[in-house]
């Protein structure tokens, strides 16, 4: 086993991934995790460059050579649970969480990552109970946004309110925060307007959106009739940074504004800090 050779091959994959040449990495990570099977940006760089390649099959089984390898160790897991969880396959990536607290109980990530799972399969008050467990391991933004997303969809708003607050309170100038924060808040018509300018100030790329988004907050705010969305007619906007032709429709709301969006419903991060 040679550490620095393998080091090495995962180096040059992720160079070549990083321009776009995928097979190329593919190769190099490949013959990383053959010098050296315990190299976890191998596996990780290997699998997410058969991703690229539209090779999801490739992918889940590099997960699982991973697992196969070291069955004890808790990261291949959550890898796995991740790629699940990317494809909409929320029960097992579930399991797969499970198997991470299963092997590490003191993992903040791996129960914000399962709470993640069940606000998908709409389990929020368990999600909430997890949630507040790996809260209570280790605070950490990601696990204070699926709390509030999961409050959220409960109706439960205050709550929703300072879990998202808190969540700011570590990690400021991720706009993703603000953007939840004036979701909920979009109620209180005057609160709302003032987190999406804030999502302007925080990434200059997501101005344009946030602009017209706030254009659709104060029409909403000045036509009652226009909460309303019916199937006829649906609010577009612009994604953070891209053109016209990349537009995506927001979702339709019954009657409250508050429902027409959210945004990072279950965010996961998959590395500890």
């Amino acid at each position: 086993m040679d550490s620095k050779l393998s080091s090495a091959h995962a180096c040059l994959g992720t160079l070549s991934a990083g321009t776009g040449n995928y097979q190329e990495a593919a190769r190099e990570f490949e013959r990383a995790v053959e010098t050296e099977p315990t190299n976890d940006d191998a596996f990780r760089g290997l699998a997410g460059a058969c991703e690229r390649l539209g090779k999801p099959e490739e992918a889940e089984n590099t997960y699982r050579r991973a697992i196969e390898l070291r069955p004890h160790y808790w990261a291949g897991y959550n890898w796995l649970g991740a790629f699940y969880y990317r494809h909409v396959r929320f029960r097992e990536a579930a399991e797969m969480f499970n198997q991470v607290v299963a092997l590490a109980p003191d993992s903040f990530l791996g129960y914000s990552n399962l709470g993640a799972t069940h606000v998908e399969q709409a389990r929020y008050a368990d999600a909430i109970k997890i949630l507040e467990k790996s809260i209570a391991i280790r605070p950490s933004d990601y696990g204070y946004t699926n709390l509030g997303n999961a409050y959220f969809f409960l109706r439960r708003y205050e709550e929703a309110d300072q879990a998202y607050q808190q969540a700011i309170k570590l990690s400021e100038k991720d706009s993703l925060l603000w953007w939840n924060l004036g979701t909920d808040t979009i109620g209180h018509q005057e609160n709302a307007a003032n987190q999406w300018l804030h999502i302007g100030k925080v990434s200059p790329l997501r101005r344009k959106s946030s602009v017209s988004i706030r254009g659709i907050h104060i029409r909403m705010a000045s036509s009652p009739s226009a909460t309303r969305c019916s199937g006829r007619k649906n609010w577009h906007w612009t994604p953070w940074g891209a053109g016209s032709s990349s537009r995506r429709p927001i979702r339709s709301c019954s009657f409250k504004p508050r429902w027409f969006t959210i945004s990072s419903v279950s965010r996961m991060r998959l590395s500890l800090g």
